[in-house]
């Protein structure tokens, strides 16, 4: 009975342990501090990536620009390079500008001309910027244009005095390339301008090569941005982590102070009536045998009082040593010896030890040995500690007349140790919470069965710092409780 009047420190120190190790609660935890970050990361992340597509496609659109300028750029210099050796080339280019006649010769060098690489077609206009010459027209009888086509653009590049090119590009056209250069040259012979050539260049291969060369340019600038960018994204993704952890930290200390003073009242409320009712027996009786002289000089009531004074003084001391005892577990220096529990005696002594209390309500114990059943694992003294706290639950919730059932299993390489009742059972709502310290069926410590509630919290501690568990179930088809010890087996040492 002692057992169930044992340490509340323990049991509070306990009662943090089991609630810190709850499954339903530590995977709500984990999960929330797994995603916890990432939630608060999201938004980060999205302003991240978009500023990162900013990048991109600006960088795309200043590469594209500049992929343009060296195009028109190289296009130009070529078209003037054209331009020179064309005007250096015809022979009779005063008649051309006239608009009057074109030698045969000169028809023949702008043939050639028109087969300069990557040239396929050009055009001459006088000062004023009117057409001239268009280069499809030289396999005419005269090539020579006589409409007023002008063009302004001409105009302009002989103003300004120097090429002016566009890229153009004309997918429906099967005639022309994709990619094409319109450069509008000024024609200087002797130095003085005479006119203006537009000529087209084919500048496909030369926009894939620089477009290829600026796409690698543009992915080692992306991957080195990403790269840039991700740094502060993870650091920001480990600093979350970290508060996340830390604020789990202290809302989990938070959450242990406030059941450790929930506790600390329960253990005032509770042992302030365990202790007090012993030493109003033993002050109260002390008093009469002082203040009494008939119970003084009377020998048989000073041997009654003195026999209640023993017994109340025993259940205090009882009650400090399991203080001193359970404290000593806790703080390491209790020294437990795993050893293999001989079942069938460590059973049948527990069973006697627990006799005289079922013989008083005519309760019957068995016991049921698997032959199979290896010897379990356990300091001894632990284990009968831990039998025989079920033990006398048992005894205690049974009803007069019926039985309790000691049933030893093998359970996948370990051993199980059911103990059955056929009393009221537990609530329902109780099951979960049953081995918390100060669980008790009445929660008035004044109207509540014997004990403070800590008889199954310090079973299933003695269980786990053996590495057992302890199992509390309703029996099925009847009445009853079920507690059930597992522990490792010698076939596992």
């Amino acid at each position: 009975m002692s057992d169930t009047r044992s340490n509340a420190v323990r049991a509070a120190m306990r009662h943090a342990h089991f609630a810190e190790h709850d499954p339903t609660g530590a995977s709500a935890r984990r999960i929330a501090q797994i995603f916890g970050p990432t939630r608060r990361l999201i938004p980060v992340s999205l302003g991240y990536l978009l500023f990162l597509i900013l990048i991109v496609v600006s960088t795309n659109f200043l590469l594209d620009l500049r992929a343009r300028q060296l195009i028109s750029e190289q296009a130009g210099r070529y078209s003037v390079a054209w331009a020179e050796f064309v005007g250096a080339g015809l022979k009779n280019h005063r008649t051309i500008l006239s608009g009057d006649s074109i030698d045969p010769a000169d028809i023949e060098f702008l043939r050639a001309a028109l087969h300069v690489r990557d040239i396929f077609r050009f055009k001459l206009f006088d000062e004023t910027g009117r057409l001239l010459l268009d280069s499809r027209d030289l396999g005419r009888p005269n090539p020579l244009r006589r409409r007023a086509d002008h063009s302004d653009t001409a105009r302009w590049a002989l103003t300004l005095n120097e090429a002016v090119a566009t890229i153009s590009t004309d997918h429906d056209d099967p005639s022309r390339p994709a990619v094409y250069v319109e450069t509008y040259v000024p024609l200087i012979i002797d130095g003085m301008p005479i006119g203006v050539a537009e000529v087209y260049i084919d500048q496909v291969d030369a926009t894939q090569s620089i477009e290829s060369n600026f796409l690698e340019l543009g992915l080692v600038t992306g991957a080195a941005m990403a790269v840039a960018l991700l740094f502060p994204t993870g650091w920001l993704f480990v600093l979350l982590r970290r508060l996340d952890r830390q604020n789990e930290r202290l809302t989990h200390h938070k959450r242990r102070a406030e059941e450790a003073e929930r506790i600390k009242a329960d253990f005032i409320a509770r042992m302030s009536h365990d202790l007090r009712t012993p030493l109003n027996s033993i002050i109260g009786f002390t008093d009469l045998m002082r203040t009494i002289p008939e119970i003084a000089a009377s020998p048989e009531k000073c041997r009654e009082y003195a026999s209640l004074i023993h017994r109340s003084g025993h259940n205090m001391l009882a009650l400090v040593n399991d203080i001193l005892e359970l404290s000593a577990i806790e703080s390491g220096k209790r020294a437990r010896v795993p050893v293999p529990i001989d079942l069938a005696t460590a059973l049948a002594d527990c069973a006697k030890e627990l006799r005289p209390m079922a013989d008083r309500k005519n309760v019957a114990l068995t016991i049921a040995i698997d032959p199979d059943c290896a010897a379990p694992i356990m300091d001894d003294q632990s284990f009968n500690r831990a039998l025989g706290n079920l033990l006398s639950n048992a005894v205690k919730f049974s009803p007069a007349g019926e039985s309790i059932e000691i049933h030893a299993t093998p359970a996948d390489d370990r051993v199980s140790i059911a103990v059955r009742d056929h009393g009221p059972g537990i609530r329902p709502a109780l099951l979960q919470t049953i081995t918390d310290p100060f669980t008790q069926g009445e929660q008035d410590p004044f109207v509540a069965r014997n004990g403070v509630g800590l008889g199954l919290s310090i079973v299933k501690a003695l269980l786990e710092e053996n590495q057992g568990e302890l199992r509390i179930e309703n029996a099925t088809g009847g009445s009853g409780t079920i507690a059930t010890i597992i522990l490792p087996s010698a076939l596992d040492a």
